[in-house]
This record gives structure tokens, C-alpha cells and sequence, in this order.
């Protein structure tokens, strides 16, 4: 089912996100506020659920926004990845005419590489002015651009190093995929979102699957 997600834009502001779906309702998981959620780099509780990236911490967003705000397509990368929860596979297919824009917000309508579903996902104001100003300096069909066109995913994993590498942050294992990470953990241990919710944005099949991925310690992920 298409499903509309209404994100904050990490690096310029939090904002209490909305969620808009056609997926059928869960009951919420009450575990914020009964006890607290335990993270940690690089956790691996169940083999095979999770990569071996790491997130950017909340703590850490702001040097790696001051990094990417150097360069126009940086900042409109680093906005959409971590606003959509898009893998670099399907960010790295993202055209132009992908895009539609009502002169207020931009919503994507893009087909997932990996599970072939199609998604809606519509972006906040300051995400969707950040993509309009990178549309004006970009003239290829490609939102995200290399040097040869078509930015690959090898190249989103060195773009991610160097911006961590030159913000000075947290010592981490950080490619491509921990852009998606840090959509994930801001849901979940910033905004207190319940599992359910991150679930639905990442399209895993279970919330132990999505705790898990997102870095729970064992306890948290037997919880659910």
C-alpha cells in the first residue's frame, strides 16, 4: 500500500512528525515512559536482522549538517536520506520527474528496488526548500548526481565517511546505510515513536526485525 510519511528535517529542525497511512492501525507499544530503551554502536543481537553501520547520534547532527551545508546536492542528499528512510538503492534511481511539487510541499512517488512496492512520501517545508534549491543548480535527470550523472551507491558510502571524517563525530562505522539508521533511531529515541511506526517507514516484516536493526540492546528486543 502507498503510504505518506510527513518527517522532520534533521539537520535543521525537530518537529513532531505525522504520519498518514493506509496500512491497517497496530496497538502502540507503550514502552516509552515504563522503562528506558537501551542503545548501543554497532550491536548485533540477532544474526542476520541488522547491518554493521552505525546511526549518526542525535548529539551529532548538527556537525555533520554544518559539513554537508558546504555543497548544495550534499544537503539535499543528507536531507532526503534521513527524512525517508530510503535505502541508497532507491535514492540513487530518484528523478526529477519523480518529484511532483505543489508549490508547498514535494512528495516522491518511487517503486522500492528490493521490495518492489510502490511508496508515496511526502516531504515538510524545509526539506522540500532545500530540494528546490538544489533542482535550480542541477541539470541532470538524476536528483542525486555524480560526476558522470547518476550518483552510485559506492559513492553515497564515501560521501557519508568523509562528512563524518571531517564533522569529527562520534567514532563509528558509517556508510551509506547509516543515513537510513539515523531516520530510525531519531523516530524512535528522539520523538519516542513506537516500533510499529518505524516498522511500517522501513517495510520489515516484524518490530523485532526493526528494534533490532535499529540497535536495541537484547532485553528491549525480547520485550516486544
Amino acid at each position: 500500500f502507498p503510504v505518506t510519511i510527513l518527517m522532520p528535517y534533521l539537520p535543521t529542525s525537530f518537529h513532531t512528525p505525522v504520519y498518514s497511512s493506509t496500512e491497517p492501525g497496530h496497538p502502540p507499544l507503550h514502552l516509552h515512559g515504563e522503562r528506558e530503551m537501551t542503545f548501543q554502536l554497532g550491536h548485533a543481537s540477532n544474526k542476520g536482522l541488522i547491518t554493521t553501520t552505525d546511526p549518526i547520534k542525535m548529539t551529532d547532527i548538527d556537525k555533520v549538517k554544518a559539513v554537508v551545508s558546504k555543497n548544495p546536492r550534499d544537503q539535499a542528499l543528507f536531507a532526503l536520506a534521513t527524512n525517508t528512510a530510503l535505502r541508497a538503492s532507491d535514492l540513487v534511481e530518484l528523478r526529477w520527474e519523480d518529484l511532483s511539487d505543489d508549490g508547498d510541499l514535494i512528495t516522491m512517488h518511487i517503486r522500492e528496488r528490493k521490495t518492489s512496492k510502490l511508496r508515496r512520501i511526502t516531504l515538510n517545508a524545509a526539506t522540500s526548500k532545500t530540494l528546490r534549491e538544489w533542482k535550480q543548480r542541477c541539470f541532470h535527470e538524476w536528483v542525486i548526481t555524480g560526476q558522470r550523472g547518476k550518483m552510485s551507491v559506492g559513492s553515497i558510502g564515501r560521501l557519508v565517511k568523509a562528512w563524518t571524517d571531517e564533522a569529527n563525530i562520534t567514532p563509528g562505522r558509517y556508510a551509506s546505510h547509516s543515513l537510513r539508521k539515523t531516520f530510525c533511531r531519531a523516530m524512535v529515541e528522539h520523538y519516542e515513536e513506537p516500533p510499529y511506526k518505524v516498522m511500517w517507514a522501513l517495510g520489515h516484516s516484524s518490530e523485532k526485525q526493526t528494534a533490532t536493526y535499529i540497535g536495541l540492546l537484547q532485553q528491549d528486543v525480547a520485550a516486544l
